[in-house]
């Protein structure tokens, strides 16, 4: 199961920053320079900070299941006040809280 994770994570990733490079020539052509001229893939810093925008942008496990483990009150943005039981399923979009 590990291992089909991480290949449909890591396939999902490169898929998504090759579109956003295809999508964005200045961006491809900065992080093609960089690798020219890049000697130690530490040196990728422009690189890793594309790939990571990636991942925000689009994230391979679009939802994260949590459940609560104590009494909580969530506040929203319009002050509304969300009360969420001890032992409640709680499920964060990512993908929609990034966009």
């Amino acid at each position: 199961m590990i291992v089909i994770a991480g290949h449909e994570t890591t396939s999902s990733l490169m898929t998504w920053t090759l579109y956003n490079l295809a999508s964005h020539a200045d961006i491809y052509h900065r992080c093609q320079s960089e690798v020219d001229s890049a000697t130690t893939f530490s040196s990728l810093q422009y690189v890793e900070m594309v790939l990571k925008e990636s991942l925000r942008l689009y994230p391979p496990i679009p939802l994260l299941p949590r459940t609560a483990v104590k009494d909580n009150i969530l506040i929203t943005v319009d002050g509304n006040r969300i009360h969420v039981k001890q032992g409640t399923e709680v499920a964060v979009n990512l993908y929609t809280l990034h966009q």
